[in-house]
């Protein structure tokens, strides 16, 4: 349902510059609107999902012109057709997916392999960048630097989609030498195991 209300008047204004008040035609249109939507399993014989959106629009602007003003002004039809389309998105955003922007870090430092890889992988080439890390992991003797390759390529799992390997590398890592970093981020990938079971 929707309802279209409109109000025309005139307004007083006070011009600081002019030192004075003068008078302008104003109007405004307000369109409230209700909308149920059901999504139904036409197999299971259910609803799946039921969404309820309650919003109002609204429009308004001023003219010394009357003629102008109304000649200018969102007519009703194009309001309503604004409202369906507004109706249209707030449904869209609450039933589709979303993308959420997440930010991860990775240790860039210890060498020039693992800038590089690095750089690999700020170009989304993450299967060469991975392959890096790796090589940087059996070879080094540097607990420090392996523990940094192997949170470095779990990152890599996690992109590539793998979130039970990205587990694994993290926690070898952990294990490897504890940072706090390795901490913050295993407990991220807890929380992103937990969501791809539901």
């Amino acid at each position: 349902a929707a309802r279209v209300i409109t109000s025309y008047g005139n307004k007083s204004y006070y011009d600081p510059y002019m030192s004075g008040f003068y008078s302008l035609a104003a109007v405004e249109m307000k369109i409230g609107y209700e909308a149920i939507f059901r999504v139904y399993d036409p197999k299971g014989e259910k609803i799946l999902h039921r969404e309820f959106i309650k919003d109002t629009l609204i429009w308004e602007d001023a003219d010394a012109s009357l003629h102008n003003l109304l000649k200018r002004f969102t007519p009703a039809k194009t309001g309503l057709i604004e409202a369906g389309i507004e109706i249209a998105l707030d449904l869209a955003n609450n039933i589709s997916v979303q993308w959420l922007i997440q930010r991860r870090k990775l240790f860039i430092r210890g060498n020039s392999k693992m800038k590089y890889a690095a750089d690999l992988a700020a170009s989304n080439n993450w299967l060469t960048a991975m392959t890096v890390w790796k090589e940087i992991e059996e070879h080094t003797k540097s607990r420090s630097l392996k523990s940094k390759a192997l949170l470095n390529t779990a990152v890599a799992y996690e992109m590539l989609g793998d979130i039970d390997q990205a587990i694994s590398w993290a926690l070898k890592s952990y294990k490897t030498q504890f940072r706090p970093l390795t901490y913050e981020y295993l407990e991220i990938l807890k929380i992103r195991k937990r969501e791809s079971k539901n």
